[in-house]
């Protein structure tokens, strides 16, 4: 009977050894994963990315136009009606690039993060990005004059500065994978 509890004994611990080495072999293969994962985005995502970004930047630039140079022509769209074409174009688009901003965080920024590559400019996309999303949400909501007049600056800022930023970033990006 002894010799049978020491039989089992020993098969518990192979039994515990097999799982130990699977375990490893496991966190083996998830760092070999992680390892090997590519920050680079496929052509599609760069493609949207860079259109969705001209287009908002576009629509800005349309309203800051409509708001503060335009003298209302004789004929075609009148000041309020071109802010609010413009408006309506940037909200839109300004949705699908949040979308866009939210899907690198798992795979692009991650594997990037981990490889240590690119590091200072992605921080700052995702600064920039934040800045927009937040000034963008308190131009609907935030509420007092001075508050108000700050979020704008800084979203016009944000705004126009994210096209430096994402150029910046993307040339560096293709450097570092050049290397």
């Amino acid at each position: 009977m002894i010799a049978g509890r020491g039989r089992n004994v020993d098969n518990a611990l192979s039994s515990a050894n097999v799982t130990a080495m699977t375990d490893t072999t496991a966190h083996e293969r998830r760092h070999n994963e992680r390892r090997h994962l590519t920050p680079r985005l496929s052509t599609a995502r760069q493609a949207a990315i860079w259109s969705s970004t001209a287009v908002l930047v576009a629509t800005g630039a349309l309203w800051l136009y409509a708001e503060y140079l335009h003298a209302p022509p004789d004929d075609g769209l009148q000041p309020h009606e071109l802010k609010h074409y413009a408006m309506q174009v940037h909200a839109a688009f300004a949705l699908l690039f949040v979308w866009l901003a939210g899907t690198l965080a798992h795979h692009h920024m991650q594997a990037a993060w981990q490889q240590d590559r690119n590091r200072a400019t992605g921080a700052l996309m995702t600064v920039t990005v934040t800045v927009l999303v937040a000034s963008g949400y308190g131009l609907w909501y935030f509420g007092g004059e001075t508050l108000r007049q700050w979020t704008e600056v800084a979203h016009w800022v944000s705004g126009f500065g994210i096209v430096l930023a994402l150029a910046l970033h993307a040339a560096r990006g293709r450097r570092a994978t050049t290397r």
